[in-house]
């Protein structure tokens, strides 16, 4: 009987950690792909500040994308 209130107490605690966790870390989906629309800008564009994107490697091997994106 007190184990089954227990674990019923905790399941309500955890529900309500999860609610809270998920509102925190929750972006519309306007937002993020707006996020990953200027990263993607960034990155790109870094070569005006001397960065050469096109001598990104990964694992050790040339390549000309994002490594993000692989």
């Amino acid at each position: 009987m007190i184990l089954t209130k227990f674990l019923r107490r905790l399941k309500n605690e955890v529900t309500i950690l999860q609610k809270i966790i998920y509102h925190r870390i929750y972006i519309s989906h306007k937002l993020e792909k707006n996020i990953v629309d200027q990263f993607h800008k960034l990155y790109y564009d870094a070569y005006i500040f001397g960065e050469a994107w096109a001598n990104t490697y990964r694992l050790g091997v040339l390549t000309q994308k994002c490594p993000l994106d692989l």
